[in-house]
């Protein structure tokens, strides 16, 4: 879950300086849920979740290391056998050839420095695999990851099929799905349009049945200034693709940035968080492509720093803004204390209809 609180602090710079008044009002959405708390996880980040497996990784205050962690059904969190990296993993939780759930991720020669939020500057990635239905199992090496295709990170699972974001050697990011029988050649998904001069990097992806989705980042974006996201959504059958939602930096103030997809039938869920310019809010997205139905919903209290669909379930990370003299300085879950975060789970969300033409969250003023 890449960059949240970096837009927070840039929208709170914009706040300083941009001079702007009130934000644009912003439809309510009803009221929420009551939210059963899972867990209280402290420093986390990277929710992802399958038939009830709910997997993230959380920080060691004293070693400052990420571990791989997982709760299921009530039981306690417990760290998985998977060795700590300095950085918080990329997994993603799904099903196996066989439907039982595995979690996938990275394991690199060289990881990703942890001041960045993007994967293509690690090195020499091959993804591994792990069951996590034997407690005795041990992470394995998926083949025709990695290599000389590639440094593979970001992966995502479904029965057998594997999405990777695959870093070339001139650095360059693009989606590519690997068959289950290893017959057929990667196939390249399709990408946003980016220019040339400013390479994409993928954020996030998740793999499902029916489609892949991801969050693409360029480092200018079409509109506005900074940098530009795209979170879209590929059939897999080839029929569409194209943008769900499109973050940006407004050049006069605020941000809309799009995370935590999670493939949902012939659609896809996630999570937009934005600034219109006073103030920061995160809803739930919803987007069905062969309906053609948007909807958006809020969760109770605090801010969503990343969220998981897993059937009818949403499971999601609470945390507040930490401000110093009247300025937020961050929103993460990546401190204990003040900054500690809770794992929620919301059976039903209260979704409500955007009209056509708005969008998912708050507007950033132009």
């Amino acid at each position: 879950m890449p960059g949240i609180a970096r837009w927070i602090v840039v929208a709170a710079v914009a706040l300083g300086t941009a001079g702007c008044g009130g934000g644009r009002a912003v439809r309510p959405l009803g009221a929420p849920p009551v939210t059963p708390l899972v867990a209280h996880v402290g420093a986390a980040a990277n929710l992802t979740a399958y038939r009830g497996d709910v997997l993230w990784s959380r920080r060691d205050p004293r070693t400052r290391r990420w571990s791989l962690m997982l709760w299921h059904a009530g039981a306690l969190p417990r760290r998985l056998p998977v060795a700590a990296r300095p950085t918080a993993f990329d997994a993603d939780a799904g099903p196996g050839v066989d439907g039982r759930p595995v979690v996938v991720f990275s394991r690199c020669a060289r990881d990703r420095r942890p001041a960045d939020d993007g994967w293509r500057d690690a090195r020499g990635c091959k993804i591994m695999a792990l069951d996590l239905t034997d407690p005795t199992a041990r992470p394995r090496a998926v083949p025709r990851t990695g290599g000389a295709a590639g440094s593979d990170t970001t992966p995502s699972a479904w029965r057998g099929h594997l999405a990777v974001a695959r870093t070339t050697a001139d650095g360059r990011q693009r989606v590519v799905l690997l068959d289950r029988a290893g017959t057929r050649p990667p196939r390249r998904l399709p990408m946003p349009p980016a220019p040339a001069s400013s390479p994409t990097t993928i954020d996030a992806l998740d793999l499902g049945a029916r489609v892949a989705t991801f969050v693409a980042r360029t480092r200018h974006g079409a509109i506005g200034v900074g940098e530009g996201w795209s979170l879209q959504v590929d059939r897999l059958d080839g029929r569409a693709a194209g943008s769900v939602s499109d973050g940006f930096e407004s050049g006069a103030c605020g941000f809309r940035y799009p995370d935590s997809p999670t493939a949902d039938g012939l659609g896809v869920r996630w999570v937009e968080l934005g600034s219109p310019c006073d103030g920061f809010e995160t809803v739930f997205g919803r987007q069905d492509l062969a309906r053609h139905t948007r909807d958006q919903a809020r969760a109770s209290g605090g801010l969503i720093l990343g969220a998981a669909a897993d059937g009818p379930d949403t499971y999601w990370l609470r945390g507040h803004a930490r401000t110093r003299d009247g300025e937020v300085v961050d929103a993460d879950c990546h401190d204990h204390g003040p900054q500690r975060c809770d794992l929620l789970r919301a059976r039903r969300l209260p979704w409500r209809a955007v009209p056509d033409g708005a969008s998912v969250g708050p507007e950033p003023e132009g």
